[in-house]
């Protein structure tokens, strides 16, 4: 994520919430693996990222 001010490190709370609108398995169950597709929506203001950015 681009640097910049961050209010999670004063505060203690994060910038942004998201809530989880997609959990979709992507491999046969018993694989050995679970590999999974998920999708997420903010709710509360959004931030700025760019294509490869961590959202954590």
């Amino acid at each position: 994520m681009h640097p910049g001010n961050s209010s999670s490190g004063r505060s203690g709370h994060p910038d942004c919430f998201l809530k989880m609108v997609k959990n979709l398995p992507l491999t046969r169950p018993n694989f050995g693996k679970d590999v999974r597709h998920f999708e997420f929506e903010f709710v509360s203001h959004a931030i700025e990222y760019d294509t490869g950015d961590v959202l954590e």
